[in-house]
C-alpha cells in the first residue's frame, strides 16, 4: 500500500458557510411557503425545505480540521481513498471514514504522555488522526544474555515518526505495538552481537564523551581485544579490533564512514543535530586495524545520541 496525498480539499470553510446559508434559506422558504395560500408550487417548496433541513447536516460530516504535523487516513466503504496532510480546514466525501488502528494504544512515548492536572477518571475519546511529529519511544529495561551468557540489563529509547501513513495503517495490525516489539527485538540482537561495553573497557579513554558512555553502558573485558586505537582530535574516532569478530569503531559519523555510506544516514543525523543533540556512530568492519589507520569499509550499526 502506497500513500496517496489528497490535494485541493481545503474548502471546508466554504462548505460550512454554504451549508449555514442553505439552512437559513430553507427555514425562510419553509416559513414563506407555509404562510402562503395553498398550491402545488408552495407544497413542492415545503417538501424541498423539509428534506434539506432533515438531511443537510450530512454535508457537515465531511468537514475535517487538521493541526500542523497531523494526518488523516480516509477510506470509503473499505477502500483507501487517500490521506489528508498539513494543517487546514478540509471537506471530503461525507461518507468517508478515518482509520487509525493504534488510536487506543498507549505506549511509554512522548506522544502519549499525560500532563499533570488531568482527571484520571476523565473519559478520553481516541483520535483518528495520526501524528507526524518526531516522538520518542522509551521501552522498559530488560535483561538480555550476551553471546557468552552474561546477563545485561539495558533499555532502549528510539526517536521515530510516521513517513508513510498508508503503510503505517494498512501494512501492520498496530504500528505502535509493531514498533515497540521490533525495537526490543533489535536491542536483543545488538546486545548478543555487538561488544560495545567491551570496546569501552579496552579503549580506556578519559575524555568527557567516553566518561558519559562508561556511566551509561558500563565497561567490561569479556571480548578479547587484539589492537586498540584511542580517540584523538584529528581522527575524531576510537576503534578496537577483537579476536574473531572484527573491528568496531565509534566517533563522528562523517569521519567513520565514506562519503557514499554517510549520505545514506545524513538526513537522520541532521535531524538529531537540529534538536541540539550530539551524534556518534557505532560501526563494524571485518578488516583489522593497521598500525595507525582504520579500515575504510565500515558499516553502520547504531547511532549513539547524547
Amino acid at each position: 500500500m502506497t500513500e496517496k496525498v489528497l490535494k485541493g480539499k481545503k474548502n471546508g470553510m466554504l462548505i460550512l458557510l454554504l451549508t449555514i446559508a442553505l439552512y437559513i434559506a430553507a427555514v425562510l422558504g419553509l416559513v414563506a411557503a407555509a404562510s402562503a395560500n395553498g398550491g402545488i408550487l408552495n407544497i413542492i417548496v415545503m417538501v424541498i425545505c423539509i428534506a434539506y433541513l432533515a438531511l443537510g447536516w450530512i454535508a457537515l460530516c465531511g468537514l475535517k480540521v487538521l493541526k500542523p504535523q497531523e494526518a488523516l487516513v480516509l477510506t470509503l466503504f473499505g477502500k483507501y481513498v487517500g490521506t489528508l496532510k498539513n494543517e487546514g480546514f478540509y471537506f471530503v466525501n461525507p461518507f468517508c471514514s478515518s482509520i487509525n488502528p493504534a488510536a487506543r494504544t498507549k505506549l511509554n512515548q512522548s506522544g502519549d504522555v499525560k500532563t499533570k492536572g488531568i482527571n484520571p477518571n476523565e473519559i478520553e475519546m481516541p483520535s483518528k488522526k495520526l501524528s507526524l511529529k518526531i516522538m520518542t519511544l522509551n521501552n522498559a529495561k530488560q535483561k538480555i544474555n550476551d553471546c557468552l551468557g552474561n546477563p545485561v540489563e539495558i533499555g532502549i529509547a528510539v526517536t521515530w515518526r510516521i513517513t508513510d501513513t498508508a503503510k503505517a495503517v494498512f501494512n501492520v495490525d498496530n504500528y505502535k505495538e509493531f514498533l515497540s516489539l521490533q525495537c526490543d527485538s533489535a536491542l536483543r540482537n545488538i546486545v548478543r552481537i555487538y561488544p560495545f561495553s567491551s570496546m569501552l573497557g579496552a579503549l580506556k579513554d578519559n575524555n568527557q564523551t567516553a566518561i558519559a558512555l562508561y556511566n551509561y553502558f558500563g565497561q567490561n573485558c569479556i571480548y578479547k581485544s587484539v589492537k586498540t586505537l584511542p580517540f584523538n582530535s584529528t581522527r575524531k574516532l576510537s576503534a578496537v579490533t577483537f579476536d574473531n569478530i572484527g573491528t568496531y569503531t565509534f566517533g563522528a559519523p562523517e569521519f567513520v564512514l565514506q562519503d557514499d555510506a554517510y549520505k545514506k544516514i545524513e538526513n537522520r543525523i541532521n535531524e538529531y543535530a537540529q534538536m541540539g543533540l550530539r551524534v556518534l556512530l557505532l560501526a563494524h568492519s571485518n578488516t583489522p586495524l593497521g598500525e595507525d589507520s582504520v579500515p575504510n569499509d565500515f558499516a553502520p550499526v547504531a547511532l549513539i545520541v547524547i
